[in-house]
């Protein structure tokens, strides 16, 4: 049996009074489910500890009537007093094991979807978890028209470990996820498919070549299929030093640029212990990967100067519902790209991304560019249109849909991925036409995928090992997982483990879990933990125990022992944040009316248990991943449900935050220099000259004042903080050393400041450096073109 097209289960909570149904009657669903006891500490003073030990209710199945890719029987409906499970296919009697992720972190696309073709473009179906309502099958929407200006949206989600990607149809409000296919030359220089490589989810994953027809960076989409699994290929890869995946967070370090001086690109970061690189390699990964979305295979072809020089498998896209000529005219006129990014992240990353989408020709104007946060695009993909209407998908990609319409009030939003776990909270209006941007409130915890990986090396595998005698090693069965050494070795002394500073659990810690993090990337066993601690911590998801085997030593873990030693710190942090939120909102959590968790690290069964225990009166809608090594960020097939809300941004134009599209810390900084007097001035005497030139000023007067102050964006120029990220030859920049030599604005008084004129004519040279290459000048706030 095929795997089904999305590997996804929503789980749904209702409180019993909703259902009204005996939680003794009902039946347990397919889909796995994290069963752990959890024992919060006196700081969690209202978590009930007997009701986060309970097991999730069991649930009752009844009929779903929604269409799948695959063409089989459509899966049950499962719904109980406490939770509603859906699928878009059956249960697989023996799924297939998802591909190894080797411990570089390269994604592997998927190996066994490998007949996979887009449906017919036929009548769309309602997005899923719009409004349901019994109605009369509306008439097929004529084909999608490809001219006209604000027609075809892209939304890019890009995440640490992939990227997806959506095309939205403005005037028919259709959705059309875009999946990526590998394609190579045949002896009859003709272009073939390879079914085997096909993904919903490119890797955020590169390589470096010295082929003199590439530009020295190609994506990196995976392995042969007939590269077999074993210990010893992933251990040659993880030695290997040309690729790179996982480099979302260093586009937000600083800018790239060539220094004039020594001709050399800057600034370099410290990618391991032994290994730096400059950023500029990730900037230019970023592109490359993005440019095949101008790479539409139509007619099973690709242009002949491509065929003159390619000899290896080149990445084409194509969109389920569109026909290739369709998507192609559609990629070539896009009115605007919409991307998703991390609350709080600084002006850094969204002026990189743009470069790379500028580059990559997908549109040609930077206002063509809109970032969104990733919390607030899971709200959007929850409902239909500003105007009432419903968003439409193309057939066979319904998702499971709420029994109930998605309602109005208080809800929480749950995004967390491998980076990251933010928290928004929005009450819903009645009228979804007056929800504005300004109805979110959100918090960003640093801490995520990767740093729980992290924390079961420190916390689980590290003292399991310690426990261990090799003498106890023989009695368990094969293990789960394994970590060849030589015998006797200690792997602990290849990290210099004594040497380490080590973050406690639960916490950003951002410096030390960076420096934690290279010493793990500089050494095989560093990378084979790595590999380790992501499989434990899906197995167990599915399975009551993990054994792995390191050296010669067998490692009995449970789900308690993962539970206890972190998720419980992780779901501690999560509720103190949460109890920011809802004081920032003036809310008890009583008031909270719906929940949707979305992302890998969102996905464990604890977070369910806790937001049900935590938000009594909430309908919990948690996205959950079936397959064994299937996280949303790392599931080659799955749906992004961030690619599709920010998709819909067109439909809900007012949720955008205009004032930071037209207005960022970089545009706000230029504009400074060359606005203030040299005399000395007051906030309140430079606002009106401000305005005089077009600003808006009083929508951005608090980061006037912060650029008055001395904080500059953050990465603009590294400081201290940023020290450790930077190799040597970047700590010593001289031009860096100038920026930071002197404050840009001197403060006289308390309300008076004048301009530097020396750091004056420093930051306009550098900053002029910056953009040279960027496509953007910074000349004039950017337009709203959505």
């Amino acid at each position: 049996m095929e795997p089904p097209e999305d590997a996804t289960v929503g789980r749904i909570e209702e409180t019993p009074a909703q259902k009204g149904v005996d939680p003794s009657s009902v039946v347990q669903p397919w889909a796995p489910d994290w069963d752990m006891e959890l024992d919060f500490e006196p700081d969690l003073a209202d978590v009930d500890l007997a009701e986060l030990q309970r097991p999730l209710p069991e649930a009752v199945s009844s009929p779903l009537d929604v269409p799948s890719n695959s063409g089989e029987a459509s899966p049950t409906d499962v719904s109980s007093p406490s939770i509603t499970v859906k699928t878009t296919d059956d249960a697989p009697s023996a799924m297939p094991a998802a591909p190894a992720v080797t411990p570089e972190g390269a994604v592997q696309l998927l190996q066994w979807l490998s007949d996979l073709a887009p449906p017919s473009p036929e009548q769309p179906t309602p997005l899923p978890l719009a409004p349901v309502r019994e109605q009369s099958p509306e008439p097929p929407l004529p084909p999608p028209q490809t001219s006209g200006d604000r027609t075809w949206y892209l939304s890019l989600d890009i995440g640490t470990t992939g990227i997806s990607a959506v095309l939205l149809h403005r005037p028919s409000r259709a959705l059309y996820p875009l999946y990526w296919l590998a394609i190579q030359p045949a002896p009859s220089n003709e272009w073939v498919a390879l079914p085997t490589v096909k993904t919903f989810r490119l890797p955020l994953a590169i390589k470096l070549t010295e082929e003199p027809q590439d530009t020295g960076i190609v994506p990196e989409f995976g392995m042969p299929a007939s590269v077999p699994r074993t210990m010893p290929s992933v251990l040659a890869i993880a030695q290997a030093t040309q690729r790179f995946q996982g480099f979302k967070p260093w586009l937000k370090v600083g800018i790239p640029y060539l220094d004039p001086q020594t001709q050399r690109d800057e600034p370099v970061v410290q990618w391991s212990d032994h290994q730096a690189i400059a950023l500029s390699t990730f900037l230019r990964g970023l592109q490359a990967l993005l440019a095949t979305l101008t790479q539409v295979a139509v007619a099973g072809a690709v242009g002949t100067a491509e065929r003159a020089v390619q000899s290896q498998p080149v990445l084409t896209c194509g969109a389920v519902g569109l026909e290739d000529s369709t998507l192609q005219t559609a990629l070539q006129q896009l009115a605007g790209v919409i991307v998703g990014y991390s609350a709080n992240w600084p002006d850094t990353y969204p002026l990189n991304v743009r470069t790379a989408i500028l580059k990559a020709r997908l549109v040609s104007r930077p206002e063509q560019i809109f970032f969104l946060e990733d919390a607030i695009a899971l709200a959007l993909a929850q409902l239909p249109a500003s105007d009432g209407q419903p968003v439409m998908l193309p057939p066979g990609l319904a998702r499971p849909t709420h029994p109930h319409e998605f309602g109005r009030g208080t809800t929480l939003i749950v995004s967390a991925g491998a980076i990251a776990s933010e928290l928004a909270l929005v009450n819903l209006p009645g009228t979804l036409q007056v929800l504005t941007y300004q109805d979110f409130d959100l918090r960003s915890l640093p801490y995520g995928g990767d740093a729980i990986d992290q924390d079961i090396i420190i916390r689980l595998i590290y003292p399991a090992w310690l426990r261990q005698s090799q003498a106890a090693a023989n009695r368990f069965a094969l293990p789960d997982w394994q970590i060849p050494l030589p015998l006797g070795r200690d792997p602990w002394e290849a990290l210099q483990w004594d040497t380490l500073s080590l973050p406690p659990a639960g916490e950003p810690d951002l410096q030390r879990r960076q420096a934690f993090h290279r010493r793990l990337l500089s050494s095989p066993v560093g990378l084979l933990l790595l590999e380790a601690a992501r499989r434990l911590k899906v197995a167990l998801q599915q399975q009551e125990q993990f054994t792995l085997q390191v050296g010669d030593r067998l490692l009995l873990l449970t789900r308690q022992d993962l539970s206890s030693s972190v998720l419980l710190a992780y779901v501690q942090r999560l509720n103190r944040e949460l109890n920011a939120l809802l004081h920032q909102k003036n809310l008890m959590p009583v008031e909270v009316n719906q929940v949707v968790c979305s992302g890998g690290s969102a996905s464990f069964g604890a977070i369910a248990r806790w937001l049900r225990q935590k938000l009594p009166n909430a309908i919990i809608i948690q996205d959950t991943y079936v397959q064994a090594g299937m996280f949303q960020d790392t599931a080659p097939h799955t749906w992004s449900r961030v690619a599709y809300g920010l998709a819909t941004l067109p439909l809900h134009p007012a949720v955008l935050d205009q004032a930071r599209q037209q207005y960022s810390d970089y545009f706000l900084l230029m504009e400074l220099l060359r606005s203030c007097p040299d005399a000395p001035f007051t906030l309140n005497s430079l606002m009106p000259v401000l305005s005089r030139r077009g600003i808006a000023a009083e929508v951005c007067q608090g980061h006037i004042f912060a650029l008055l102050e001395g904080h500059l964006p953050p990465g603009l120029v590294p400081t201290d903080r940023d020290r450790d990220l930077l190799a040597p030859v970047s700590q010593n920049n001289p031009t860096y050393a100038q920026l930071l030599a002197a404050p840009l604005f001197h403060k006289e008084d308390n309300q008076t400041y004048r301009l530097n004129p020396e750091q004056k004519a420093a930051f306009l040279r550098y900053l002029s450096t910056l953009l040279a290459t960027t496509g953007q000048s910074l000349a004039e706030p950017l337009p709203l073109e959505i």
